[in-house]
C-alpha cells in the first residue's frame, strides 16, 4: 500500500495500517476517513484494487432542475475512484469538511434541516444518506457513507417532501421496513 496525492488501496485495509486512513483535499478542507479492516469492493463482490481520489467540491450537482431545489443546495461533494467505478465499504467511511467557506454562518441553519443525499443514476433520483453532523465547535461537518458518489447537502427547511423532494428522493433505509407505507 502506498500513499501519494491519491491513496492507493490494495484489497482490505489491515491491522498493519494506522487506526484509519484519511484521504484529504487540503485546499478545499475535505477528507474521507476509512477505518482499518474495511473491505472495499466493487458492487459488494470483487475486491477493489485502485486509487481513491481526494474529495472535491462540485459546483453543479447532477439532475437538479427546479430552481426552488437548486436554491436549497448547501454544498455538493464528489468522492470517486480514479477509474470512476462504483466501490462500496463494509464499514462506514466518514466524510468531513470545513464549514468556514461553505457555511460561514452555520448558526443561521438548523442542523436538523441539513440532510445529505446522493444521486442514483440508475433510478434517476436522489436517495437519502443521513443527516449532516455539525462539530460542537461549529467549524466542521461530517456524515457517514458506505459508498463513493456525489453527495449533496440540502437545507430542507420549508421544503414539503410531497412537493419537491419526493419527486427526486427514495429513502432506501425503509424499503423493507414494516412501516414503509406509513412514511
Amino acid at each position: 500500500v502506498t500513499v501519494t496525492a491519491d491513496y492507493v488501496v490494495d484489497q482490505t485495509l489491515t491491522q498493519t495500517m494506522p487506526e484509519s486512513v484519511s484521504i484529504a483535499n487540503e485546499e478545499e478542507e475535505i477528507e474521507i476517513t476509512i477505518d482499518r479492516e474495511t473491505a472495499i469492493t466493487y458492487n459488494g463482490e470483487s475486491t477493489f484494487s485502485g486509487t481513491i481520489s481526494p474529495p472535491v467540491i462540485v459546483q453543479n450537482p447532477p439532475e437538479i432542475k427546479e430552481k426552488k431545489l437548486k436554491d436549497k443546495v448547501v454544498v455538493a461533494i464528489k468522492v470517486e475512484t480514479s477509474s470512476k467505478e462504483s466501490v462500496y465499504f463494509s464499514k462506514p467511511a466518514v466524510i468531513t469538511f470545513a464549514l468556514n467557506n461553505l457555511l460561514p454562518d452555520v448558526k443561521d441553519f438548523d442542523p436538523e434541516n441539513l440532510m445529505v443525499y446522493f444521486y442514483n443514476n440508475s433510478k434517476n433520483n436522489y436517495e437519502f444518506v443521513s443527516r449532516l453532523t455539525i462539530s460542537p465547535d461549529g467549524k466542521s461537518a461530517s456524515f457517514l457513507t458506505y459508498h463513493l458518489s456525489t453527495f449533496v447537502v440540502f437545507n430542507t427547511e420549508n421544503i414539503a417532501d410531497e412537493e419537491l423532494l419526493s419527486k427526486h428522493v427514495t429513502f432506501i433505509d425503509i424499503q423493507k421496513h414494516w412501516a414503509m407505507s406509513y412514511i
